[in-house]
Formats: C-alpha cells, structure tokens, sequence
C-alpha cells in the first residue's frame, strides 16, 4: 500500500486529520475524546492494523527521522503486536533519550526492549539495551540487577557480540561493582571485568585499556586510605583517558580525586582538578554536574568552611532527588 492510501486509511478511521500542505504534508491526531471514540469503534485487529499503517506511514514520510521519530514508532508497532519490529526503535528511542539526558525516559524504552528481547537471536540489540539499562539507571534504581544482566550475557554471547560492546559490558560491570563498594584486591568478580575489558581494549588498539584498572586501583586506594598512592594512580589514569574516555567518567574520577586532594591538604591541586571536572560534567549529564557539586562541598569542608558546605551538601541532596 502507498503512503497516501495509507494515510487516507488512518483519516478514514477517525484517528487523524489533516494539518497543513507545505512545506511538508503534515497530519495531527484528532481531539483525544474523537481519538478515543473513534478507537474504540475498531476491531481488535483493526487496531492492530491500523497501528502498523502509522509506523510504516512515519517511516516512509519521515525517513530522515527515524531516530528522533523512534519512540512513536516502537509505540506504534507494539500496539501492532510486532515486538520483533518494535525493539531496535525501543533500543533507538531510549538512545536518542540518553543523549538529551533524560535518563528515567531513556530507562523505560530500554527496559521494554529488554522485554521484548528476551529470547530474541539479535544478540547485539539485547547488549545495546541492557547496556543502556545500566548507563542510565545504575544512579537511581537497584545496581545489581544490571550487573547480573550484563555479566549473564556476556558470558553467553562474548564470543559472538561485537568486541566493543563486550568490552564496554566489562567496564559497566567493574564500574557498578566499584561504585557499590568493591575493591578490586578482593572482589573476584570486580578484577574479573577490569581484566577482560583490558583485554578486549588492547586487542581493538583502545589507547584507554590501560587506564581504566589503574583508575579503579586508585580509587580503591583513596577509599582505603592510601590517599598518596591512590592520588598518584588516578592522575594518571586521567591523563591517560584525557579526551578519549566519556565525560561522565572522567567527570566521576576527577571528583574522587578532587575530594582526595583536599584531604590531603592540597587546596591548588584540588582546585585545579575539580575546574577540570566541571569542564567535562559541562558536558556530561545531571549526575556528572552534581558530582562535581559534592566534589566542591569535600573541598568546602576540608577549608574547615562548615557553612557553605553545608548549603552545598544540602544544594546536592535537593538535586539529587
């Protein structure tokens, strides 16, 4: 069927009507109740059909918006009862989300295309959502079940998936088992991830695969009270990452060791880390600017500045929520 009587079929139905001619031939849905009760005066699998002509009709007018179309579409082509054309829009849709740092949207479109995918032979649009699960919701939702997830199927697809993927799976999984208090001396399954994702980043030329288990090193050593030592190695590692890793995790890594250094009595260092922070949480996501905001407030507090840490610390709590 061709774009136009597809479209006249969905006018037909009540559903939709025409908006304006140019540039672009553009259609709005109806008044909600005339929408409503002109749906349900259809068939069950009228819906459904109809439902499969608005995805088809998106794509075929808008084939240059896919992306930003996606969410509608997925919607579209679920309500078709097609969860196999639904889920890579899902996976889309949550991505493009993700990218506007709207996480608890992107969240939902991620965790419905997990949905949909549980048995699916798309190995690669399975690890694209789960990923996505993890990148977005690791802050606010339960973390172990995005370890679980991604450690379940990167042992039943590691050899099948793309590398980059695999690798990224790995440094999820360290990152998340870090952020939940793992140390890499002790946990099996924390040195397990730094060492596959160091592996697979070498093998792909990463020039980064280095730099991530000495950051996690140092961390680890911050945390246990090696502040010199642990400072040292997430320098490094920083330098090391400098414009090649994503601004959400340098931004991370720049407050620990911003927090570090003002322990240590290092005010200018602090300082100067922390600016850098901020340039990348800049151009990163809400979680990066209120790390770099809690960053502030270790330095506020180590100044023996009480007041405006305090102000700072409960700036961060309101944020936070």
């Amino acid at each position: 069927m061709k774009t136009g009587a597809e479209l006249g079929t969905l006018e037909a139905s009540g559903l939709i009507q025409l908006a304006v001619l140019e540039p672009e031939l553009e259609y709005l849905f109806r008044h909600a109740l005339v929408q409503d009760a002109a749906y349900a005066s259809l068939l069950k699998q009228d819906r459904r059909t109809l439902h499969r002509l608005a995805a088809e009709t998106l794509l075929a007018t808008y084939p240059d918006r896919k992306r930003e179309l996606a969410a509608v579409i997925a919607m579209h082509y679920e309500q078709a009862g097609d969860a196999q054309a639904a889920a890579p829009y899902l996976v889309e849709a949550g991505e493009h989300a993700q990218e506007r740092f709207a996480n608890r949207e992107a969240l939902s479109f991620f965790e419905r295309a997990v949905a949909l995918l549980a048995s699916d032979p798309r190995i690669e649009l399975r690890l694209r959502a789960m990923l996505g699960m993890a990148k977005v919701g690791w802050s606010f939702t339960a973390s172990d079940k995005y370890v679980d997830l991604l450690e379940r199927i990167v042992a039943e697809t590691a050899d099948r998936n793309d590398p980059r993927l695999i690798a990224d799976a790995y440094f999820w999984i360290a990152f998340i088992r870090r952020w939940r208090g793992e140390n890499p001396e002790t946990s099996a399954g924390l040195r397990s991830a730094l060492d596959n994702a160091e592996r697979i980043g070498e093998k792909l030329g990463d020039p980064i695969a280095h730099a991530i288990p000495k950051a996690f090193m140092g961390v680890g050593m911050m945390f246990s009270g090696q502040l010199r030592e642990g400072a040292k190695q997430t320098r490094e590692a920083l330098a090391a990452m400098e414009g090649k890793a994503d601004p959400l995790s340098t931004a991370i890594l720049s407050g620990f060791l911003t927090m570090t250094l003002a322990r240590l009595g290092d005010f200018a260092a602090a300082e100067e880390t922390l600016a850098y922070g901020e340039q990348l949480a800049a151009q990163g996501d809400e979680i990066a600017r209120l790390d770099a905001t809690i960053a502030r407030t270790g330095i506020e507090l180590e100044r023996g500045e009480l007041d405006k840490s305090m102000a700072l610390a409960e700036s961060c709590a309101i944020k936070s929520e």
